[in-house]
């Protein structure tokens, strides 16, 4: 209020100096004065009431987040293990399962704790020895960093912080590094 309230008096002087009337000017000024007085003594009473309204719509917004966090993780959660559950999978309980799949041309790691590489029938043709080797150390990058873990984690927290646009940004900035990571450790050592 008290910054309108001065822009106000500076732009009545202001006018006054430059030799304006301003005494219909100034009666405006002091009317106005006083309805923002007036609708600040009446806002006044409700302040406390104002600020646990705030309180608890935070509140029930974090708990929203946190609730939407939780299912849709679950949910991931489970979407994942039916996809891994419908691939044609020749699995011999190694750290690498290889997809049964010759159209298929993929690599990828999964798993939260102990997390596997996935390799198709399709990219091992495809790709020569050398670039299989890349795509290899790459994949062995993420599972070493256990990345699963962390991806899994950071689209929690960017689920968990909806409201927040910036953690979107930063959940996309973190994991693009993971993945030049990976790419710069499989550079290095092919």
């Amino acid at each position: 209020m008290y910054p309108l309230v001065l822009s106000i008096v500076l732009l009545t002087i202001s006018l006054g100096l430059l030799g304006l009337n301003i005494a219909p000017l100034t009666g405006l000024t002091w009317e106005i004065i006083r309805w923002c007085r007036d609708i600040f003594a009446l806002c006044l009473p409700y302040t406390a009431i104002i600020r646990w309204l705030i309180l608890w719509f935070a509140a029930l917004t974090i708990a929203g987040g946190l609730v939407y966090a939780i299912v849709k993780a679950g949910l991931d959660l489970i979407k994942a293990g039916r996809t891994l559950k419908n691939l044609p999978l020749k699995d011999r309980n190694l750290s690498v399962a290889i997809i049964k799949d010759d159209t298929l041309l993929t690599a990828f790691t999964c798993g939260l704790f102990s997390p596997k590489i996935y390799l198709s029938t399709g990219l091992i043709k495809e790709l020569s020895k050398e670039e299989l080797k890349t795509v290899m150390f790459h994949e062995i990058h993420h599972r070493r960093s256990r990345d699963p873990l962390k991806f899994f984690l950071l689209s929690f927290i960017k689920n968990l912080l909806f409201y927040l646009p910036a953690a979107s940004c930063l959940v996309k900035k973190s994991r693009e590094d993971k993945e030049k990571a990976a790419d710069r450790s499989a550079v290095k050592r092919t």
